[in-house]
């Protein structure tokens, strides 16, 4: 009988041997995936900090020195977020393992990148793009729309991607599904970023002589400024719970069913 046995186990522990190899090739296969995927985006948006930076949209009404200078805008506030959200992620592809907690990091910052990227891409779309003084603007000016189209739609499609992709680097097998207390946070710190950013553009007019960043609020009254900044501030956390539903749903494999966080002792 101990002859018997001796081989099973023998047998047993070389095949646990494979499937714990096979594990590991896939784990760093899918570290190469993201970490590529990831260079990919980050040369993308050196092309995009570098296109905001030299290209400056023509307004006839801007004053000479604009207080907050390009930060005015929330398209190159949130663009510098995530590029910076980007390069982390590319570290953590490549040394992740070795840094204790910086998986973790990025997984919750991707909760927040994705809502502030989706409003601020889908916005400008909506509000911006086709108004009439930015028609007219598109008109006179020579490739004014590759360039809205760069420095708002390259970082809508990131953000969706990123997260509709997610199980490139199996990160939400080991960090998202947050719980209801964490999402809450998530919610909320994205939401603080559009009360700041509001607050910020009532500053800058009021040192830039009652000019605004964007032509569709320069003629509109306060009460539809306040409206309209109390619908930002909304949007964040259904956009945020959106993207939870969206992480890692466009995998070969299927959706991916992340594991929550372990219970602390």
């Amino acid at each position: 009988m101990a002859g018997v046995v001796g081989p099973t186990a023998a047998v047993s522990s070389k095949g646990d041997g494979v499937v714990e190899g096979t594990g590991k090739l896939r784990k760093r296969e899918a570290h190469f995936r993201r970490g590529l995927f990831y260079f990919a985006a980050l040369v993308g948006f050196a092309v995009v900090l570098e296109a905001q930076l030299r290209y400056q949209t023509p307004r006839p009404d801007r004053p000479m020195k604009v207080f907050g200078g390009r930060f005015v805008f929330l398209t190159v506030q949130v663009n510098f977020i995530i590029a910076a959200y980007v390069l982390a992620c590319l570290v953590e592809s490549v040394i992740g393992r070795r840094v204790r907690g910086l998986g973790r990091a990025t997984g919750r910052a991707s909760a927040v990148v994705f809502p502030l990227g989706v409003f601020m891409g889908a916005g400008y779309y909506v509000l911006v793009h086709f108004h009439p003084k930015t028609r007219m603007v598109a008109r006179a000016v020579q490739d004014f729309d590759y360039h809205m189209h760069l420095l708002h739609g390259f970082p809508l499609l990131f953000v969706v991607a990123d997260t509709a992709f997610d199980a490139l680097g199996e990160r939400g097998l080991e960090y998202d599904l947050l719980p209801a207390l964490k999402a809450r946070v998530d919610a909320a710190v994205g939401s603080l970023y559009a009360v700041s950013y509001a607050c910020w553009t009532f500053v800058c007019s009021h040192f830039n002589d009652g000019w605004w960043p964007y032509p569709f609020l320069q003629s509109m009254p306060l009460r539809q400024k306040l409206i309209l900044y109390s619908l930002f501030v909304a949007t964040i956390p259904v956009l945020t719970a959106c993207g939870t539903r969206l992480r890692g749903s466009a995998t070969l494999t299927g959706r991916v069913r992340p594991r929550p966080y372990p219970r602390a002792n």
